[in-house]
């Protein structure tokens, strides 16, 4: 995946699946960020503001990458593709 700046750089990300509510705090350096729900629903909020809701096979990524807090709250799975991932 190369970055949106156009430099033609490469950017770390990793691949993780959350079966349960997962909270990302704020990030000044995430630069990548994508959610897929794999089984269920799911709903995407950013800086505790209003939850995009996504159902079963749907995915959510944005053009310009969030560095607020992103709030997940899963019923089933998701899989969360970004450079920087929680525990």
């Amino acid at each position: 995946m190369s970055n949106a700046g156009g430099s033609g750089g490469k950017i770390n990300c990793t691949t993780k699946e959350y079966t349960s509510d997962v909270a990302f705090p704020f990030n000044q350096n995430r630069s990548t960020f994508m959610v897929v729900v794999t089984a269920g629903s799911a709903s995407v909020g950013f800086g505790g503001g209003a939850k995009i809701p996504l159902a079963q096979g749907e995915h959510y990524a944005p053009y310009v990458c969030p560095i607020s807090s992103i709030e997940i709250d899963v019923v089933g799975s998701v899989i969360v593709t970004s450079d920087i991932q929680v525990s």
